[in-house]
């Protein structure tokens, strides 16, 4: 195991590995304080309603992309690689015209939504130009990654913008004002606006020093029919983030909805790790996919994978120790959700152990497959956690939750081995395996 590490260490892709890393996790402990910040200014019961109405604002803007972002990420690098720049402006372009759109139908959503529950014109303002910028932000940060470096993509994607809450949100603690929840997106939205603005300038000057000429789509229909597919896995996959949060709070009441968001986020430091990696990974399926190298993707998905074991071994420690102490920094009444903090964490760590399955199975063409599968899982824990939340309140949520989280990876997972024919998963490394999976 050890001379194992001693090797990845010294590969020249390890460098790029500790970036996405290194750029996620400061992204995420951001985040993080943050939210702590938020909660005590606001108080446990009006940073309850506040979460529900920010898993519901972040996922209406995952969904709201039309799947542009893995369309890009996946189009540039074949197109790149077969030296068709035309072809790649030309993707690039349509992609970004439709993401300006779509989004205003979500702010939409958004205002109608929040007039009928009796939400005054300022958050209603405040909400619907958040998901807008928000969306935004997905498809940008991910064509910034793909365009220019994870750097640039994920410095102010994950970075920039949350220093502008902290800041705002650290101002009125200090003061001892009550922050609003319209003040808090009002916020958000600003330091977004200001991370696209970064966005914009790195893009315009990599294409800048790009061949070719954008011209008009050639097929809209394969276009659609892509787009579609990975849309509706885009869609689950916020579900499967986004909706406990607002299920828990239609259940048990915005309270345990704060608690559990919490929780959830602490847990996601398990998330961070096959987030940040995931990031790296991406990026590199989709370039080593356009030129068909298998070799080389099992190599870096090992990389993956090392890096992986190394980290959840010791995020897993880190919440059994700090978890309590953690929580208490949203306020004391959040300390209630330490138990179901630890079994949030098993899923989570399970999930990432599971390496960048959902990744490989997106970039390969096997987005069909992937959809159903997370269809069912999404259904699967829906129902769960309402039947387990009302039958046994916070820890069953969090017991339906980690269960069907666990369940999905390693059918994902199977599905990558089967259908890709590499090994995604920690066990690539364990076992030392480079060849194709059987």
């Amino acid at each position: 195991m050890l001379l194992r590490l001693r090797g990845l260490s010294q590969r020249p892709e390890t460098s790029a590995v500790a970036v996405a890393l290194a750029l996620k996790g400061l992204g995420s402990v951001l985040a993080f304080a943050m939210l702590a910040i938020a909660a005590r200014a606001m108080g446990a019961d009006a940073f309850g309603t506040f979460t529900i109405w920010f898993s519901a604002l972040l996922f209406l803007a995952v969904t709201a992309v039309f799947g542009q972002e893995t369309i890009l990420m996946r189009d540039w690098g074949r197109n790149v690689a077969a030296r068709d720049y035309d072809r790649a402006r030309t993707d690039l372009r349509h992609a970004m015209r439709v993401t300006l759109v779509l989004p205003l139908a979500a702010a939409g959503l958004v205002v109608v939504a929040a007039a009928a529950t009796g939400q005054d014109g300022t958050f209603i303002a405040c909400a619907a130009i958040f998901v807008v910028l928000a969306s935004y932000l997905i498809v940008s940060s991910h064509a910034a990654r793909t365009l220019v470096g994870l750097a640039q993509g994920d410095l102010h994607g994950e970075i920039t913008w949350r220093l502008v809450v902290i800041a705002a949100a650290g101002a009125a603690l200090l003061q001892q004002k009550s922050l609003s929840a319209a003040e808090l997106l009002g916020w958000a939205a600003a330091g977004i606006a200001l991370s696209l603005a970064f966005h914009v300038v790195s893009l315009r000057r990599a294409l800048a020093g790009l061949p070719g000429r954008a011209g008009a789509l050639r097929d809209i229909a394969d276009w659609a029919s892509r787009s579609a597919r990975l849309w509706a896995g885009g869609v689950l996959e916020g579900a499967n983030q986004y909706m406990e949060v607002f299920l828990i709070g239609l259940t048990l009441g915005p309270r345990e909805a704060g608690l559990y968001f919490a929780a959830s986020r602490l847990a996601n430091v398990f998330a961070i790790i096959g987030t940040g990696l995931h990031n790296y990974s991406t990026r590199e399926i989709a370039r080593l996919q356009g030129v068909d190298d298998r070799g080389q993707l099992r190599r870096s998905l090992r990389l993956v994978s090392g890096v992986t074991a190394f980290l959840i071994a010791g995020g897993f420690g880190l919440m059994l120790i700090a978890g309590k102490p953690l929580l208490s920094l949203f306020g004391p009444a959040f300390t209630d959700g330490y138990l179901a903090l630890m079994v949030l964490s098993v899923g989570a760590a399970v999930t990432a152990l599971g390496g960048p399955a959902p990744a490989v199975l997106r970039l390969t063409g096997n987005e069909g497959l992937y959809t159903r599968l997370l269809a069912g899982f999404v259904l699967a824990r829906a129902v769960a956690v309402v039947l387990l939340a009302s039958s046994f309140g916070l820890l069953g949520a969090a017991l339906a939750s980690a269960a069907c989280a666990c369940a999905c990876a390693i059918a994902v997972n199977h599905a990558c081995r089967t259908r890709v024919a590499v090994d995604p998963a920690v066990t690539i490394f364990l076992t030392g395996q480079e060849r194709p999976a059987r």
